[in-house]
């Protein structure tokens, strides 16, 4: 009792003292003696204590080999107090680092937590939050090698969260699910149950309604913005729950109430979704507002004509204008022109010449206007444009085609022709012949089918850091 004690002080508890002094192989020995449920406890508090500390010290916990005592503790232990414990040990191990998270996996402990958790009587409402928190470390940067053996945790999650009333409990099962769509590239199956199972449309219509971002709502929120950076089809459930709408009213909420805490996530959110070719979506991020929402971002750091900042958030707005106009069609990618988002990005790429650095945020604008170049010269003012044909040639090392397409654009239009008739040419010398070879050709012609030509979705921009 007296190492329990001395290692749960709340700062600086000796955990290296207790090691040095050679107290684990003692404390494995009184976790194993089931007859001493007092004994086994204070021993699985204390082993508790030592795993929350270092990765060096909790690899001791590790090497000691109790982490297998303690799964089966999870099962056969004799006293909750005793099994809620090792829980808690497990959770900490887990939460660790990688390795030993799939360590605790592996052991086979998530479907017996999970009745704990849902299905059995007289389990304390602190085991059942135990378990949700053990759940959430073990969902956190997991892979797809992983999948298989978290299904039972993110199928639990979906099934249950609407119906949860602990807001712990609710909290770290949204930040479980939260992980698991972290990497929808790799791991995508966790996403489809969410939009199939209508977990996507609740969490929105609930952030829709909401008063106040708290941790859960945090974690709704990072669920629905994962999805918006998967697959395509992810990114047109996303907007079909009604996200854009969700989007402009928690910008608005936290511009005026001057936290900002939220919205790198939504503009992060919406630049994956303005990477999608849909004419429908980019119609409707400009005629909800949201648009609007991008360039206040970029306006508010603009100072006599000059960008003055380029943080977090402003670098995902550019990413929005960047996302929405090599993705939009030219009627949606004309309102955002007209919206003055070229002197945004001019203004942008001005700071960053200045600053010397930021070489991929400037090739990403340079790149949304070599796809734009020719509504942006249509709608753009001389001095505008002189101001990209400028910082283009400050960044020629790192583009040096860019410069050059800006000068001969009127030529290539005129080389583009040329060569549209001389193919036009070559097509009818082709029929041509093909005429005069008779109907033996006209009969292979015939046998050949020509498949339907196929898009692959693409993969959005996942821009910035969670």
């Amino acid at each position: 009792m007296g190492i329990r004690k001395a290692l749960s002080l709340e700062r600086d508890p000796p955990i290296q003292e207790v090691i040095n002094c050679g107290a684990i192989p003692g404390l494995v020995a009184c976790v194993r003696q089931s007859q001493n449920t007092a004994m086994q406890f204070e021993a699985a508090w204390a082993i508790t204590n030592i795993a929350s500390g270092t990765s060096e010290h909790t690899k001791f916990i590790i090497d000691s080999g109790v982490v297998v005592d303690l799964a089966n503790l999870v099962v056969s232990a004799q006293s909750n107090d005793v099994r809620e414990q090792a829980i808690w040990a497990l959770g900490n191990i887990a939460g660790d680092r990688d390795l030993y998270r799939r360590l605790v996996i592996d052991l086979g402990v998530i479907d017996p937590m999970l009745v704990l958790m849902f299905n059995s009587a007289g389990v304390s409402m602190s085991m059942r939050r135990n378990i949700a928190w053990v759940f959430s470390n073990m969902c956190r940067g997991s892979t797809r090698d992983e999948a298989q053996s978290l299904g039972p945790i993110w199928r639990g999650a979906i099934s249950t969260l609407a119906a949860v009333g602990d807001e712990e409990i609710k909290t770290e099962l949204a930040w479980a699910l939260a992980h698991l769509t972290d990497n929808l590239n790799d791991f995508p199956e966790p996403a489809g149950d969410i939009i199939t199972s209508g977990l996507l449309s609740r969490l929105v219509a609930y952030l829709l309604a909401c008063e106040h971002m708290g941790m859960c709502e945090k974690a709704y929120l990072r669920i629905v913005a994962n999805l918006a950076a998967g697959w395509d089809h992810h990114s047109r459930a996303v907007v079909e729950s009604n996200a854009i709408p969700m989007a402009v009213k928690i910008y608005r909420a936290e511009k005026s109430s001057q936290r900002n805490s939220n919205i790198k996530e939504i503009l992060w959110m919406c630049s994956n979704i303005l990477a999608v070719n849909d004419k429908k979506i980019h119609t409707q991020v400009i005629e909800s507002g949201f648009a609007d929402c991008v360039m206040e971002v970029l306006r508010a750091h603009i100072q006599g004509g000059t960008l003055n900042a380029l943080g977090v958030y402003e670098k995902e707005a550019i990413y929005c204008i960047s996302n929405a106009l090599e993705s939009a069609e030219q009627e949606n990618r004309s309102k955002w022109i007209e919206r003055g988002a070229i002197d945004l990005l001019a203004s942008a790429l001005d700071f960053l010449c200045k600053q010397g650095s930021g070489s991929e945020m400037a090739m990403t604008i340079l790149s949304s206007l070599r796809t734009a170049w020719g509504d942006v010269k249509a709608k753009v003012g001389a001095e505008v444009l002189q101001r990209i044909k400028e910082s283009s040639a400050v960044l020629a090392k790192k583009d040096a085609s860019f410069e050059k397409f800006l000068k001969d654009e009127d030529e290539k239009k005129t080389v583009k022709k040329e060569l549209k008739a001389e193919e036009a040419n070559a097509g009818d010398a082709m029929a041509n012949q093909s005429k005069e070879e008779g109907k033996t050709e006209e009969a292979k012609k015939e046998e050949v089918k020509t498949p339907e030509a196929t898009i692959e979705e693409t993969q959005t921009h996942a821009a910035g850091t969670t």
